[in-house]
């Protein structure tokens, strides 16, 4: 028993390592160019299409680039924060299998441990960054520290590890029906059995293998590449203060023949430097005596495209990942259309993303009770639920002729409409069996005022 909490510690100091590693001395600091992979050795600079300009900005080689990604452009940050901060504005509720909320001793362990998962993280930090893992990698591994021979419920703590330190291990033969095709997980070069930890994945399916979902940004990276490069060719602009302009000699026409006086090259080259570009302090026209020519051998920014570039990529990227791109302030929209993006951003999207993570999480934690977020009180679903009132109005009308037809129970009406179950024997009674147990339930008929 001691011998595998140590094991465990160890690998809970090995993660802890490799995450400090992953965010301080090589992804901060680091770029990204070409094939050449992910190392500490080729992430010293990031050069984008370098001096040949056959690289690329980005391009997908493992999970390693999901983080890279996260951390060169901006868009995409900004689209996994949001979906991340706009899950965890739900309320975390258990419920049991009546639909009401649970009391089991069971969901008061579960419900404390989300609320501290670790030393490190609140459950509002720890569900924010789980979001934002499973929409870079499209799936996140979580490592329960516990007793041996207790529950996840008893765990006492969970932690995230990052996926660009992970290495799922496909099973030699290909898919079982034990493991689901995933023989293992190496963690900081700990290799630990998946019943060691929790698997949770996103929508994607498993395209190149079975069980190990495909990355949503690995079909991305052509677009991704564009917005990155777009970023630092408007930063270059600025830097090189414009397009290249070419200084000539108007007087001698040879060809390639030296401006009029000695220096003068390196003199006109560091003053252009200095005193002139698009910064505020600098003037974009130059005044002088000398003889000279000057010619545009580049294009301007306008001719560039690179906002429309920009524009037209992150598009692609929002709607693949499900965010609307209304929210992003990229595109002009009128509070209609904001107010239509904030419901559909709850309704399309985060919900979805919610109930498959929490059917995950329920699948490991819990036996006959479900965890969920509710989203119920966010303002921008309000007019949704007005909708829905006038609508359920309707259909309780259509459960209640059903109902004293002897056709459903009254538990499978309340089931039908999402709401809590009567328990005991009286919610799964028909009609007819109901009046025969509660005849002075029964309405009072009303004639000329008087009841008969």
């Amino acid at each position: 028993m001691w011998l595998f909490l140590c094991n465990k510690m160890n690998v809970l100091k090995a993660t802890s390592n490799f995450i400090s590693k992953a965010f301080t001395s090589l992804i901060s600091p680091s770029t990204y160019r070409g094939d050449g992979g992910y190392s500490s050795t080729n992430m010293a600079t990031f050069e984008g299409y370098g001096a040949d300009a056959t690289g690329h900005f980005f391009s997908w080689q493992n999970n390693t680039s999901s983080l890279i990604a996260y951390e060169k452009c901006a868009p995409l940050q900004a689209i996994v924060n949001r979906r991340g901060m706009a899950l965890i504005s739900g309320e975390r509720k258990f419920k049991n299998s009546l639909g009401k909320p649970s009391n089991s001793i069971t969901a008061k362990k579960v419900e404390k441990l989300f609320n501290n998962p670790n030393f490190l993280e609140t459950g509002a930090q720890f569900f924010t960054r789980l979001s934002i893992y499973v929409d870079l990698a499209s799936y996140a591994i979580i490592l329960p520290i516990k007793p041996v021979g207790f529950g996840l419920e008893d765990a006492e703590s969970l932690w995230i590890v990052p996926p660009s330190i992970c290495q799922l291990i496909p099973s030699p033969g290909g898919f079982n029906f034990t493991n689901g095709g995933i023989d293992g997980v190496m963690i900081g070069g700990v290799r630990l059995k998946m019943e060691d930890v929790l698997f949770i994945s996103a929508f994607n399916p498993s395209i190149s293998s079975f069980g190990i979902p495909q990355s949503i940004l690995r079909p991305l990276a052509d677009n991704l590449n564009n917005i990155i490069g777009a970023f630092q060719s408007e930063s270059n602009l600025i830097k090189q203060r414009g397009p290249q302009t070419l200084i000539t000699n108007s007087i001698n026409p040879a060809i390639g023949a030296p401006l009029p006086w000695k220096g003068a090259k390196e003199e006109v080259q560091a003053s252009f430097n200095k005193s002139y570009g698009l910064l505020n302090s600098q003037s974009s026209i130059i005044i002088t005596d000398a003889v000279m020519n000057v010619q545009r051998i580049g294009f301007d920014a306008k001719q560039l495209g690179l906002e429309e570039s920009i524009v037209r990529n992150v598009k692609v990227v929002a709607d693949a990942i499900g965010f609307p791109v209304n929210l992003l302030g990229i595109v002009d929209s009128k509070y209609d259309n904001l107010e239509t993006a904030e419901r559909a951003l709850y309704t399309k999207f985060t919900m979805p993303s919610a109930k498959n993570i929490a059917e995950q999480l329920s699948h490991y934690f819990l036996k006959t009770d479900t965890f969920y977020w509710d989203y119920s009180h966010i303002p921008e679903l309000q007019a949704n639920r007005l909708e829905y009132s006038k609508a359920l109005e309707g259909i309780n009308k259509g459960f209640e002729i059903a109902w004293k037809n002897g056709i459903i129970t009254r538990n499978m009406w309340l089931k039908a409409i999402d709401q809590d179950m009567i328990e005991g024997g009286d919610g799964e009674m028909y009609y007819p069996d109901w009046v025969d147990k509660y005849p002075s339930m029964l309405p009072t008929k009303v004639f000329n005022g008087k009841n008969k």
